[in-house]
């Protein structure tokens, strides 16, 4: 059954300030960490920046940069907007099947590897049914002006 999501949003939502799945990019190795937020984006990197700096490994991404002494570098270089979500529910599903997905493709962040998988994201995955989300993933442009590119109609399965 396919789903049409309309994800162009009217409202004018200041960039880093809505509900959306992003991923981080470790500068040195270019893996990603993926999360879901519904918080200010903005205060949720600066954790994770705090968490480095003070040699806090709290999260997945901390300890992954600290750990292997990696770079981590300002928001607009490293967190990309993987996906915006209007259902505040539909959060972890999107989350979890972001993170099996990267996690098949090879870029995600050991840390956050999980041993068990999700068999119909995994069966989405095998058989190409998630080849446009993940295109529209790694075709997401990192915005340094701080500018909100359109989001046109998508249809996912």
């Amino acid at each position: 059954m396919q789903q049409s999501i309309n994800t162009k949003n009217p409202q004018k939502i200041p960039h880093y300030n809505r509900s959306e799945v992003y991923k981080l990019t470790c500068k040195t190795c270019n893996m990603s960490y993926i999360w879901q937020n519904i918080r200010d984006l903005t205060q949720k990197y600066r954790e994770h920046i705090r968490y480095i700096r003070n040699n806090d490994p709290q999260s997945a991404y901390s300890q992954h940069i600290l750990r292997n002494q990696h770079e981590y570098g300002t928001i607009t270089d490293t967190m990309t907007s993987l996906k915006p979500i209007h259902k505040t529910s539909m959060l972890i599903l999107y989350e979890q099947l972001f993170i099996q997905t990267f996690q098949h493709s090879g870029n995600l962040i050991t840390d956050q590897i999980r041993d068990e998988q999700n068999p119909l994201f995994q069966l989405a995955i095998d058989t190409g049914l998630t080849s446009q989300l993940f295109h529209n993933s790694t075709n997401s442009k990192k915005r340094s002006n701080g500018s909100r590119p359109g989001y046109e109609k998508t249809t996912f399965i």
